[in-house]
């Protein structure tokens, strides 16, 4: 009864009509599925090529400015050495006008200057003579410090 109702073949063909809209349906979403996809790796890929871009570019600026700075110290410092020696130069120069001038005190000046720093080298030494001497004594004493401390350990 209910087959009579339903013929066969329009049954099939609803089916086949089903399946057919299913298939677009499924082949589309397929089709815009696998789009995103390859748009979303595509510009995944350009954003990582940008990158990469970007960092070598910074690391040739990066060169670039390390090579200035190295340049522009170099040139400072040989700046510095010529003031330097032209600065040396000028005070040999003016205490060789002062010798001409007032003779050649080298003797006096070089034996007080020896007589003071002899004085000063032992104010300076003579603390840390006495000093040097407490600790040797202190550095002396330990090991019978440590056979007494051992000593008593055993005996407790």
């Amino acid at each position: 009864m209910i087959l009579d109702f339903f013929k066969t073949t329009e049954l099939t063909s609803i089916g086949r009509q089903l399946l057919d809209t299913n298939k677009e349906l499924i082949d589309t979403t397929l089709n815009t599925s696998q789009d995103v996809v390859k748009k979303g790796v595509n510009y995944n890929r350009t954003v990582i090529q940008a990158g990469i871009n970007a960092i070598a570019s910074s690391r040739e600026e990066a060169g670039r400015l390390v090579n200035e700075v190295l340049d522009q110290s170099r040139k400072i410092e040989d700046r510095a050495l010529e003031t330097v020696d032209e600065v040396s130069d000028k005070a040999v120069e003016r205490v060789e006008e002062l010798f001409d001038r007032v003779g050649n005190p080298v003797d006096t000046v070089g034996t007080a200057a020896k007589d003071s720093v002899i004085d000063s080298v032992e104010s300076i030494s003579q603390p840390s003579v006495e000093m040097l001497k407490k600790v040797s004594e202190q550095v002396t004493d330990v090991p019978s410090k440590l056979l007494e401390t051992a000593a008593r350990a055993e005996k407790k």
